[in-house]
């Protein structure tokens, strides 16, 4: 965020100057700062993660009162010791020791030919169930930096070129990422740049410099509530740029599928309302939105959706989003060697800055657990069969150790579709 400073502020540590050379007086150590509140936020959260129960632990008290229940039956029904041998060897626990994990690794592997890496294999299983997903706004949804939204002419007799040669012109010589998406758009328009002279630039207030004789500036416009600068000519105001933080080309189709799939959509950001609002028009989706969120608030907001029974997924990009990234049930981030601590407390790390890498985890771990559950149930299904049959002797000890392995090996085979 853009946010000007005059002496007797505070800053932030992790600051980034962008204007003159500022004296700064250090009132705090490191342990005070914003950056420690995070990791901390970030350690606390990881602890108190609730504990996977998983697939094989379901099933496996309930086969097992199935298996002493044969082979009961079949000792009352013949009192022969070699059917209930039968009956036991049948009874092969390998579907829900082997089904999950095999289904589980395939599930990661698939992950990763995308350049999704799943830190644990626990997350696909809590995805498959999530029922909340909630995006960081800058950099996640949106590209994260300004672009010309509109330019308001004021003055007749210059044209859009005119006032963007003219605007280009004086930017030129400045660092902020206002006078950036200026110079984009100049580019793109193939204006001619104009010789400047007396180039003057004031933090916070703009930039002038002197073209053709007359003295052009570029300020703030004070009556506008989103992002906008406008050319003053002699004090006699030219145009109104407005600006906006473009959503990513593949937003509104990815948001707009994870609606599909009955997912709840939240937005949680550090932004102000304003240009939250031009998100959302932008998205054309229904999505609840948070503004003006510090890290602290992002997660209690995942806290209250957690305690309302939703299973939460985070996706963020940076360190503001860490602690809300270790709280939520799973956290996806979009690697940036520049947010180590979001990625560290992430589950899931997108390689590629492709969004769409978001609906692609969550169909792969919907897809997974499928197969888990059809390997267990497949598996254990043909053992109940093979069991039942041994009970009324027609399947001996020596043939039921054959047809444990053969659905040991069906199950596996099974399982191993989820790395495709």
């Amino acid at each position: 965020n853009l946010i000007d400073k005059i002496k007797g502020d505070s800053l932030r540590s992790g600051t980034v100057n962008i204007g003159e050379i500022m004296v700064i007086q250090v009132t705090k150590t490191d342990k005070d700062s914003t950056y420690r509140k995070i990791i901390q936020m970030v350690q606390e959260a990881q602890i108190h993660k609730a504990p996977l129960i998983r697939l094989a632990d379901r099933y496996s008290s309930f086969f097992t009162l199935i298996t002493l229940f044969l082979a009961g039956s079949a000792y009352l029904l013949s009192h022969d010791f070699s059917r209930v041998l039968a009956v036991l060897v049948i009874a092969t626990p390998c579907p829900l020791i082997l089904a999950t994990p095999i289904a589980l690794v395939g599930g990661m592997n698939a992950a990763a030919k995308k350049r999704i890496i799943l830190k644990k294999l626990s997350s696909i299983e809590v995805l498959s169930r999530v029922t909340t997903v909630i995006f960081d706004k800058t950099g996640t949804i949106t590209l994260g930096r300004p672009f010309i939204k509109d330019i308001v002419i004021k003055d007749t007799s210059f044209t859009e070129d005119e006032v963007f040669a003219i605007s280009a012109s004086i930017e030129r010589n400045s660092l902020h990422p206002l006078a950036k998406a200026i110079l984009e758009e100049a580019k793109k328009r193939k204006v001619i740049h104009h010789k400047v002279l007396n180039v003057k630039e004031k933090i916070g207030s703009g930039i002038s410099a002197t073209v053709s004789g007359n003295t052009y500036s570029l300020s703030k416009v004070k009556e506008y509530e989103g992002m906008a600068i406008q050319l003053l000519k002699n004090n006699t105001q030219i145009a109104i740029f407005e600006f906006e933080d473009k959503i990513k080309q593949e937003s509104k189709e990815i948001l707009r599928q994870l609606k599909s799939l009955g997912l709840k959509l939240y937005i949680f950001t550090g932004d102000k309302k304003t240009a939250t609002q031009n998100v959302l028009e932008q998205l054309e989706e229904r999505v609840t939105v948070r503004s003006e969120m510090t890290p602290q608030d992002k997660k209690e907001g995942i806290e209250i959706l957690k305690n309302k029974h939703k299973i939460t997924a985070m996706v963020g990009d940076g360190i503001n989003d860490a602690p809300a990234l270790a709280y939520a049930d799973v956290g996806m981030v979009f690697s940036n060697e520049e947010h180590t601590a979001a990625s560290e407390a992430a589950d899931i790390v997108f390689l590629a800055g492709d969004f769409s890498a978001v609906t692609s985890v969550i169909a792969i771990s919907k897809r997974t657990i499928h197969i888990a559950y059809e390997s267990i149930l497949f598996g254990i299904g043909l053992s109940t069969l093979g069991m039942i049959f041994a009970v009324f002797g027609f399947i001996p000890a020596v043939a039921g150790a054959f047809l444990q392995e053969a659905i040991d090996i069906a199950v596996i085979f099974n399982a191993l579709r989820a790395s495709k």
